[in-house]
C-alpha cells in the first residue's frame, strides 16, 4: 500500500519540473499595477519552435541592413528557424554589433509566456515584447495591448533574461520603482527556491 504522504512529496518534486504557470501574485502601488508568475522552465519549451521561427524573421532584417546577400541570408534564417543557430551565434558569425536590442530565441519563448500568463489577468495589457521598439524609442522588456506601438503601457522582467531596471524608461517615481523592485526581488529569490523562473509584469492602471 502506497504512502499518501509519500505520493504528495512525489507530486510537489515533480511540480518543479513539469510545464507550469503559476500566478503567485497581484497588486497595485499607486498608478501601477503589477503581477507575477512563475514558471517551470520547461514550459518555455513549449514555444522554443515558434520562438525560432520569429528569430529567424529578425535575422532576416539585420543580414539585409548589412549587405549579406540574399542566398546566404536564406541559408541562415532556415538554421535559425530550425533552432540550429541561436540570434547571438548569427550576431557573432558576422560580426554585427546592432545598435538597438536584439533578444536571444530563449527570450522569445519567455515573451510567449509572458503573453500567455497575462491573458489570465483582466484589463492587463497582453502583448509582451522582449525586443526593443528603436524607431519610437521604446525600450525591451515592453508591453502592450496590441499590435500597435502607440498601445505601449508597460515593462516586464523575466529572471533568467537580460530585462535588467523594469521601471527604465516607464516609472519616474523613485519609491515606487523601490518598492516594486523590493517585491520582485523577494518573489525571484522565492522562485529560484523552488527550482522555477520568474515572470513579472507592471503597467499603468486605466
Amino acid at each position: 500500500m502506497k504512502d499518501k504522504r509519500g505520493e504528495i512529496g512525489l507530486l510537489r518534486g515533480l511540480s518543479r519540473f513539469l510545464g507550469i504557470i503559476e500566478k503567485v501574485t497581484e497588486g497595485r502601488i499607486g498608478k501601477y499595477r503589477y503581477a507575477a508568475f512563475e514558471i517551470t522552465p520547461d514550459e518555455r519549451e513549449k514555444y522554443r519552435r515558434r520562438a525560432c521561427k520569429h528569430a529567424a524573421e529578425i535575422i532576416d532584417d539585420i543580414l539585409l541592413e548589412h549587405g549579406v546577400p540574399r542566398e546566404e541570408v536564406e541559408k541562415v534564417k532556415r538554421e535559425v528557424a530550425s533552432c540550429v543557430m541561436d540570434v547571438y551565434d548569427v550576431l557573432d558569425k558576422y560580426g554585427i554589433e546592432p545598435d538597438y536590442y536584439v533578444p536571444s530565441i530563449d527570450e522569445l519563448t519567455a515573451e510567449y509566456v509572458m503573453s500567455e500568463a497575462l491573458r489570465t489577468i483582466p484589463g492587463a495589457p497582453w502583448d509582451a515584447q522582449a525586443s526593443e521598439e528603436p524607431g519610437y524609442g521604446l525600450p525591451e522588456y515592453s508591453l502592450y495591448y496590441g499590435a500597435d506601438a502607440r498601445s505601449w503601457d508597460g515593462r516586464w522582467y523575466w529572471s533568467e533574461g537580460g530585462s535588467g531596471n523594469i521601471c527604465w524608461g516607464f516609472i519616474p517615481e523613485e519609491s515606487i520603482c523601490r518598492r516594486i523592485d523590493d517585491i520582485r526581488s523577494k518573489l525571484e529569490q522565492r522562485a529560484r527556491r523552488r527550482g522555477r523562473e520568474l515572470l513579472f509584469a507592471v503597467w499603468e492602471a486605466d
